[in-house]
């Protein structure tokens, strides 16, 4: 009997066993579901944090970036401001006026010229880049007829500084013939050099300390139409000697070549194309424009090539510039951001992708413009400035472009 008891508990005892393990199971699965939904939410949280932070550092580095070139670009057309003054009060002072007279009229010019540039300095700080009211840096328009407009403005600027900084910047390849000399024309960024020119290196108004204006430079480049608010047209840039202590600039567009503009400064020249072109759409904006940007003699790579010319050497306030070739895989990658700018300004008339719409195809924004020609390769090395904000590359690309990319000092519009 007893045996039997036990023999037929044996089953029952299994069952109420099984019955208990399949519920703990089932409770222990739905415990385990829950938690990982709970880590599952956790995580999606966490990510979404992690990206937020994320876009808020990038979205303030962008915008420290854009200020800072901002800045850079206000203070070059205060020096130009500035050089103004030093340079009207030199050249008075050359045409034999007395000690007393050139201070006198040297300080109601300082003051005049200090309570303008503190007002304009203010008006571009507050003013938005697509609402500013149209100003010129450093040039009034004397005249514009059929023939040509001539615009008054400050000579080269002079710093006179004797403690230039100089640094390392790198230039891109250019092809050479047999004798070494670059082969024209040569495409450089957005602009094409079609002749070097020479050095005047006996007449200091012909170089500054950061720049040589060598005679017969010639440059050809896209730009907005000053008659054609739809389209753009070919702008032809040449430095000019007529015999004088400073050189002339002179800038012809193949769509009007009858109405040349010629000033006694490269920023001269530019400013009054800028705002002519701005004129015609109905566009607001500022209209200043760093003359040696948009010349191309800031790019890294062309300013290497005048410093190679004969008599540069000789140029006595000239500081003269370290270069160095940068290697194959950068140059690559500059060129294909380069060649992609350059179909930018072709459709959209300008390197950036931005657009301002108004009565036609936009001109380059004037803060643009001041990086622009800054060479792609520098943007982010020293302070110049050649083309326009780095563009996108390659993943292999990209990281030495960018390195490469803030500082042309010149400025592809």
């Amino acid at each position: 009997m007893t045996n039997e008891n036990t023999v037929s508990q044996d089953p029952a005892t299994s069952a109420d066993e099984q019955e208990i393990t399949e519920h703990q199971y089932r409770k222990l699965k739905r415990k385990l579901k829950e938690y990982m939904e709970v880590n599952c939410l956790a995580g999606y949280s966490l990510r979404a944090q992690v990206l937020q932070i994320n876009k808020s550092i990038s979205d303030n580095l962008s915008r420290s970036m854009y200020k800072i070139k901002t800045l850079r670009f206000e203070r070059n057309i205060l020096l130009d401001k500035l050089q103004s003054v030093e340079s009207t009060h030199s050249d008075s002072h050359a045409e034999g006026t007395s000690e007393e007279e050139g201070t006198a009229a040297y300080s109601d010019l300082e003051v005049s010229s200090i309570a303008s540039l503190k007002a304009s300095f203010k008006a571009s700080r507050k003013a938005s880049p697509y609402h500013s009211k149209s100003t010129s840096a450093g040039t009034k328009r004397k005249r514009r007829n059929s023939a040509s407009t001539t615009v008054i403005s400050a000579p080269p600027k002079r710093n006179r500084n004797p403690n230039v900084k100089v640094t390392t910047r790198r230039i891109q390849p250019v092809p050479r013939d047999e004798n070494g000399h670059p082969v024209m024309p040569l495409q450089i960024g957005v602009l094409t050099v079609q002749d070097l020119g020479h050095v005047v290196w006996d007449r200091p108004g012909f170089h500054t300390e950061r720049y040589i204006w060598p005679v017969g430079y010639t440059i050809t480049r896209s730009y907005p139409s000053m008659i054609d608010a739809n389209n753009n047209t070919t702008v032809r840039a040449t430095i000019l000697d007529d015999g004088n202590n400073q050189p002339l600039f002179r800038i012809e567009c193949e769509d009007c070549p009858n109405d040349p503009i010629i000033a006694n400064s490269a920023t001269g020249a530019w400013t009054a194309m800028v705002k002519r072109a701005n004129e015609v759409r109905g566009i607001l904006r500022t209209n200043s424009a760093s003359g040696p940007d948009y010349y191309g003699l800031g790019h890294a790579t062309i300013a290497s090539l005048v410093q190679e010319l004969e008599g540069a050497d000789k140029c006595q306030d000239y500081v003269w510039q370290q270069f160095e070739a940068m290697q194959d895989r950068a140059a690559k990658g500059v060129m294909k951001a380069c060649a992609k700018k350059r179909g930018n300004l072709e459709k959209l008339g300008s390197v950036k992708y931005r657009m301002v719409q108004k009565a036609g195809s936009a001109v380059p924004h004037a803060d643009a413009i001041a990086m622009d020609n800054e060479s792609v390769q520098d943007e982010l090395v020293d302070e110049d400035a050649d083309m326009e904000p780095p563009s996108s590359l390659a993943a292999g690309e990209e990281e030495d472009t960018d390195e490469l990319d803030e500082n042309d000092d010149e400025t592809v519009w």
